[in-house]
């Protein structure tokens, strides 16, 4: 499994365990909703790095790399 779709995997299933929608998830991370649903689909198109850092902040999940196909500059 590579690794867009293991943070997918990840991401909805911690999502899942804390009973949370993706509205839900977006709304307690500061985040659009289109970032949960990017990370959740497993689209490998890139997106905003602090968004993903808060994204798995809030799950309370931590991420020790992303790949560079997924980061997006935060500027």
């Amino acid at each position: 499994m590579d690794s867009p779709a293991r943070m997918a995997l990840i991401a909805a299933e911690v999502r899942q365990q804390h009973g949370w929608t993706v509205q839900e998830l977006a709304t307690r991370a500061g985040v659009p909703v289109g970032t949960v649903t990017s990370i959740e689909s497993g689209q490998a198109t890139p997106i905003n790095i602090s968004q993903v850092h808060q994204v798995f902040r809030t799950l309370e999940v931590k991420i020790l790399a992303l790949p560079s196909s997924l980061v997006q500059d935060a500027t």
